[in-house]
């Protein structure tokens, strides 16, 4: 576990990352662009190392698949809060068409802006995480 301070861009993917709401994911490309870039691959990093605050799972790679080395587990959270699943090639793979969340601009910008606090990484408001109006 890394002792230092979080950089901003981490704060962002995390708060973006916590405010995604059960049963729904974000790749990490569209992670990147609700965090203001289009570093997906940054995202991926910061998950690698910091994801643990947040519910992982629910960022995921553009193809759907389940995330490399976690398969097992998140399929189960998967299964837990009703993700959409399909089989492909005899295995699980997201159902991207369906299960696929963008953030309300107004939720975008407030997570870009840094509202909510780091703090409260983890323990995103209710109402934000379900803003999606789903």
């Amino acid at each position: 576990m890394n002792s230092r301070p979080l950089s901003a861009f981490a704060r962002t993917v995390l708060r973006v990352a916590d405010a995604i709401p059960p049963g729904r994911v974000m790749t990490y490309g569209d992670v990147a662009a609700a965090a203001g870039t289009r570093a997906a691959q940054a995202v991926g990093v910061v998950m690698a190392r910091h994801g643990y605050a947040v519910a992982w799972w629910r960022v995921v790679p553009a193809t759907g698949e389940l995330i490399s080395g976690h398969a097992a587990e998140s399929l189960g959270l998967y299964h837990e809060e009703g993700t959409p699943l399909l089989r492909r090639d005899n295995r699980w793979v997201i159902d991207l068409r369906s299960a696929l969340w963008t953030p309300p601009r107004a939720l975008a910008e407030r997570l870009r802006e840094g509202t909510p606090e780091p703090d409260t990484i983890g323990h995103a408001p209710a109402e934000e995480a379900s803003a999606d109006g789903a």
